[in-house]
């Protein structure tokens, strides 16, 4: 059985190993999500104007 320094130890390990995936993978997904937007021909804008129309319309029901 682990004692209470050893887990600490451990958990401040695993912490940044998660630190470093997240990072690592929220690089890729921004990658990706511009390289859609450029396949697309999309904005920033065509994101919000769209996600504002679905609130209006849902608002106007």
């Amino acid at each position: 059985m682990s004692n209470y320094l050893e887990l600490k130890a451990q958990l401040a390990t695993l912490e940044l190993k998660l630190d470093f995936a997240r990072a690592s993978e929220k690089a890729t997904a921004i990658r990706e999500i511009r390289a859609k937007m450029a396949e697309w021909d999309m904005t920033a804008a065509d994101l919000h104007d769209s996600a504002a129309e679905k609130a209006q319309a849902r608002a106007s029901k």
